[in-house]
């Protein structure tokens, strides 16, 4: 394998571990967040719901931009 297909494989398991760290920590955060904000259930839920739809929404723009280039080339783009 070469070092350029190294650096994408690592800086892709690098973006997952981030995003799997930030979707764990939005998780331990929200019952801080109700007694901070003083927030009911349904209004912190809200919180997760927003986060967890961002991941969809922002899946439309992703898909497009990858679209032209392509996984595999938009994969080492990554680099």
């Amino acid at each position: 394998m070469s070092v350029h297909y190294r650096k994408a494989i690592v800086s892709i398991g690098l973006l997952f571990f981030v995003f799997g760290f930030i979707t764990w920590l939005c998780s331990i955060l929200i019952p801080y967040l109700q007694l901070a904000c003083e927030l009911n259930n349904f209004q912190a839920q809200l919180v997760s719901f927003a986060f967890y739809i961002s991941y969809f929404v922002m899946a439309i723009p992703a898909g497009k931009v990858l679209k032209k280039p392509g996984l595999k080339t938009g994969s080492l783009w990554v680099c």
